[in-house]
């Protein structure tokens, strides 16, 4: 009996061993945040507005597109600057002192100019979805300039307010 009892005393203390005591493992958890901070931005992609070869016996035309893509829900108010005439209603490209004039428009009609150094394109804040939006300008060169051969040329800064 002596070895049953001993057989015993052995199976209990192995069953002990392997029951797992909650005072062993412990936890503690915690949190953190993890933040961005986002402020309001715009991307402006204009492209050259070229008339090609303008000859004096008819008015040249052109388009251009006009992209912008902002911050979804920032109201936006897109500019064009008067160009070295100084004067959105009377805008000329320039070679030299000679001076081309024309005139860009929001229509392909070209009947409403961009005749403001203001505003020429509008988005709410509801509109702006953060996809990239284009507007096309339409411009004109008329007829009957006779002005000396030569690249001419205007700069014109385009603004994104919002």
């Amino acid at each position: 009996m002596g070895g049953a009892k001993m057989r015993l005393i052995s199976i209990a203390a192995t069953v002990a061993i392997l029951i797992p005591t909650a005072s062993i493992a412990q936890t503690a958890t915690g949190q953190f945040a993890v933040r961005a901070q986002v402020n309001a931005s715009c991307q402006v992609t204009p492209q050259d507005l070229n008339f090609g070869v303008y000859s004096s016996s008819s008015t040249a035309t052109a388009q251009t597109p006009l992209s912008v893509r902002c911050t979804p829900g920032s109201a936006v108010t897109i500019s064009l600057s008067a160009g070295s005439s100084g004067n959105p209603q009377s805008r000329n490209m320039q070679n030299g002192s000679n001076n081309l004039n024309y005139q860009i428009y929001r229509d392909s009609a070209r009947t409403d100019p961009i005749n403001t150094a203001g505003m020429a394109f509008q988005m709410s804040g509801g509109e702006n979805t953060g996809q990239l939006k284009t507007w096309t300008l339409y411009g004109s060169v008329p007829a009957n300039q006779f002005v000396a051969a030569g690249n001419y040329v205007d700069q014109i800064l385009v603004t994104a307010q919002f």
